[in-house]
């Protein structure tokens, strides 16, 4: 066993009773990313964000977003309009 997969098996054992750890996503996140798995980072990444959120809002009252729907892959949520806009495509 490597010392990466000794780490990463010691993260997911710690988040199987703590799910919401937000530092341990994130060091499990960051051994994903130092190992290629960009993808399962990524994942994981968001799973911390929402574990433990800088803010949050219910409204914002200034700015009523939308995307036609000919936009396909638009994702609109807390991280903003154009987090994802490299995926959008028109059809």
């Amino acid at each position: 066993m490597t010392p990466m997969s000794d780490r990463i098996d010691r993260l997911k054992k710690i988040l199987e009773s703590e799910p919401d750890d937000a530092f341990c996503l994130y060091g499990l996140a960051m051994e994903y990313a130092t190992a290629g798995d960009s993808e399962e980072a990524l994942r994981l990444f968001d799973r911390a964000i929402a574990a433990d959120r800088p803010y949050a809002f219910l409204w914002f009252f200034d700015e009523l977003v939308g995307v036609n729907e000919r936009v396909k892959n638009a994702r609109i949520n807390t991280y903003g309009v154009y987090q994802n806009l490299h995926q959008w495509s028109v059809e």
